[in-house]
């Protein structure tokens, strides 16, 4: 949601956020020791939060891809017209 901010207690919480998707790379955060505001990914500690998210996300749309592979092209019409069962 454009605008919306919120205030994080400490480095965990941010690091949390950005392992479940919540915290986007290019999100602005407040980085204190530098004094300004600065894209999520620019703060070296969250890196690897960001690729753990990544990682999860990629085994997600995978398994994704071949269920939707299996269904053929008449179960991915019916799915479309009549929604997933």
């Amino acid at each position: 949601m454009a605008g919306y901010t919120r205030e994080v207690a400490d480095d965990r919480e941010l690091a949390r956020l950005a392992s479940s998707g919540e915290l986007m790379p290019y999100d602005p955060v407040w980085h204190p020791r530098i004094g300004r505001w600065a894209h999520a990914v620019e703060l070296e500690e969250l890196i690897p939060f960001f690729q753990r998210a990544r990682a999860e996300l990629e085994v997600r749309l995978e398994e994704e891809a071949k269920r939707r592979a299996a269904l053929g092209f008449w179960g991915r019409l019916r799915e479309a017209v009549f929604g997933r069962r």
